[in-house]
């Protein structure tokens, strides 16, 4: 009896992992204007991300670099105190939300003029663009020309 009873519990285990495991899988699979669950490798500043996007050919899915939409951050190339001290301060967030983010989605997706992905980047449903903004660590960018931003005056 003992035995049938451990039989069972490992079958319901196995069935509660399986079918975990699937509706994990379903929910990430991409669609024609999203890629689900993509997996953070690098962000050159707050603006500009590289990822790995699973099931998708490695040439295309490999390292792709990614535009957050709709923000522009301070240049890490700046000569500014200022400018400089905000290009960390955006890179570094952004890094802190990736690093820990248990979900990463690309959505809205689209290309920008220099042929990177441009997309609405998401860590468990936070959305990266919003929250620069919020924090004064972006201003609002859409492919314009770009606003030459006194990051001193700025961020107050």
């Amino acid at each position: 009896m003992l035995k049938f009873i451990l039989i069972l519990f490992g079958l319901i285990l196995l069935s509660l992992f399986l079918h975990s495991s699937i509706c994990l899988a379903v929910d990430c699979n991409h669609t024609d204007t999203s890629f689900n669950c993509v997996t953070y490798v690098d962000n050159y500043d707050g603006d500009t991300i590289t990822v790995d996007i699973p099931n998708v050919h490695p040439f295309f899915g490999h390292n792709a670099h990614v535009r957050v939409y709709g923000v522009d951050t301070p240049e890490m190339t700046s000569t500014e105190r200022c400018g400089k001290t905000a290009a960390l301060k955006a890179r570094n967030r952004v890094r802190e939300l990736l690093t820990k983010a248990k979900r990463i989605d690309l959505t809205k997706l689209a290309t920008e003029k220099y042929g990177r992905i441009l997309a609405v980047v998401t860590a468990d449903g936070v959305d990266i663009g919003s929250l620069l903004l919020s924090e004064k660590l972006a201003y609002e960018y859409h492919g314009d020309t770009k606003k030459k931003i006194d990051w001193c005056k700025f961020q107050k």
